[in-house]
């Protein structure tokens, strides 16, 4: 079975994070509908230097429904904030829509953050089936669903400034004190949920990761093994613009497409249908 949807359009390997953005929420407004709600992780950190937040975690997980998959996050320190919740479409895509257009987002209702960087790396996957991994930032807030519409594996922008390193994480260490935590190393440990890798990672990098999860589902009903011949049913459901009678079913272990079609079947807004064969 294969969903078949316009491409993303080509990264420029020079583009800038606003670019970046553009071409992902150009590509996502056509599938817009389809995520009603979102998860948000994002994690901010003061430089006093510059007297501003900068942009540490930004993580933003489509969801069909407004149920919290684990419990929501809200820390503010002095130099250090981190929000792990539900938020609305409308929220979301205003998000965006600032990430765009300044390079800023407002993670609170008082605090705004910026996206820094001086080079980038970009690892986008769209229409492809993928699974999230056990040890991923998104392993407890994505959705149960292989196919995604676009999946951006924590593409990294970052600074290369040494000094700036150094004055962020004497800026933090008065929050990671007084939240209880041992080092640093424990903290990104356990507010992020992801494991070191390499043993490092660096307070002025940049990290965002995109999950845009497809809903669209396949359930096998009990077969009928009295009928002649036997038959399997199988229950297709999806949430708009997907819609049930423009996909194409096919027999077969992969897409082919001499390969006999089933007919189609009506749908509603979330469709749902029986397919026997």
């Amino acid at each position: 079975m294969e969903v078949q949807v316009a491409r993303l359009e080509e990264i420029p390997p020079n583009a800038s994070f606003q670019e970046y953005i553009g071409i992902l929420t150009r590509y996502l407004e056509l599938f817009r509908p389809m995520w009603p709600y979102y998860w948000l992780k994002a994690i901010a950190v003061y430089d006093p230097a510059t007297n501003a937040w900068q942009l540490y975690r930004f993580l933003l997980a489509g969801r069909w429904n407004e149920i919290s998959p684990v419990e929501p996050i809200y820390e503010q320190g002095s130099a250090l904030t981190i929000v792990s919740q539900i938020i609305d479409a409308s929220t979301a895509w205003a998000m965006l829509a600032s990430l765009q257009e300044s390079g800023t987002v407002h993670i609170t209702t008082d605090i705004t953050a910026s996206v820094v960087t001086t080079s980038s790396g970009f690892l986008p996957i769209w229409q492809e089936a993928y699974q999230v991994t056990a040890d991923s930032g998104l392993a407890t807030v994505t959705e149960p669903a292989s196919w995604r519409y676009l999946y951006d594996d924590r593409s990294r922008f970052w600074t290369g400034d040494g000094d700036s390193e150094n004055r962020l994480q004497r800026a933090v260490l008065p929050d990671l004190q007084i939240w209880g935590e041992r080092d640093i190393y424990t903290w990104h440990s356990r507010w992020l949920g992801e494991p070191l890798r390499g043993g490092g990672f660096h307070l002025s990098d940049f990290r965002c990761q995109f999950d845009f999860p497809l809903a669209f589902d396949v359930e096998r009903v009990v077969p009928d093994r009295e009928g002649t011949p036997a038959s399997l049913t199988l229950m297709l459901s999806c949430r708009q613009p997907l819609m049930l009678d423009s996909l194409q079913v096919k027999s077969g272990a992969r897409w082919s497409s001499p390969a006999v079609c089933f007919p189609s079947m009506g749908s509603t807004p979330r469709a749902s249908g029986r397919l026997g064969r």
